[in-house]
Order: structure tokens, then sequence, then C-alpha cells
């Protein structure tokens, strides 16, 4: 048990120094290109991203580093959605919601 969680834990490092790495990259991405694209991109990425892990666990080919390098991949993907994301949210949601909208926007980006 205490190997699972010390790997678990490393998972959870890896995704979020490459989120920290790579999010002031996704911000000027984003300022570039058109905000409605850019989180398309990743997000694609990022699902089969996460979809990668199910399938080296099927085929009996999961191991740590391969997972890892998926983790920090994943990391990277969603530190170039969250500007772009972010950036939608105050033109698409009205003034007295947005309080709100801005909670269930990080809630849902936290729940990874």
């Amino acid at each position: 048990m205490g190997l699972v969680v010390a790997v678990r834990s490393l998972f959870d490092v890896a995704f979020v120094l490459f989120d920290v790495a790579f999010v002031l990259f996704g911000g000027v991405l984003a300022g570039r290109l058109p905000r409605r694209l850019v989180p398309v991109g990743p997000s694609v990425l990022s699902t089969a991203g996460q979809g990668a892990p199910a399938a080296l666990v099927l085929i009996h080919h999961a191991t740590i580093p391969w997972i890892l390098a998926l983790s920090v991949c994943d990391g990277t993907f969603a530190a170039f959605a969250m500007p772009a994301s972010s950036a939608l949210l105050p033109q698409t949601v009205p003034d007295e919601l947005r309080l709100q909208a801005n909670a269930l926007n990080r809630t849902a980006r936290t729940a990874r």
C-alpha cells in the first residue's frame, strides 16, 4: 500500500510541475490564437493521454516510467488549456453569476 501511495504522489507531482511550467506559455498561446480553438486541442490530447494508461494496462505493458511520462504529458496539455478556458468564462457568463462560475470552473479543473 505504501508503494501505491508513493507512486501516485509521484504522478501528481509530475502533473503539477509540468502544469505550472507550461501555464505561462499556454497563456501566451491563448492570447495569440482564437480563444475558442485553444482549449480544444489540448483537451483532445489530454483525452488520449488519459486513455493511454488504460490501454497499457489492458495489454500488460503498464510500467511506472510509461505512466509517469503520460502524467507529464497530461499536465502539459492542461497547462495549455487552462488560460484559454479561464479567459472564455468572463465572456460567456453574466457578471452576477461570475463568482459561482469561477468556483465551478476551478472545482472541475481540480477534480481530475
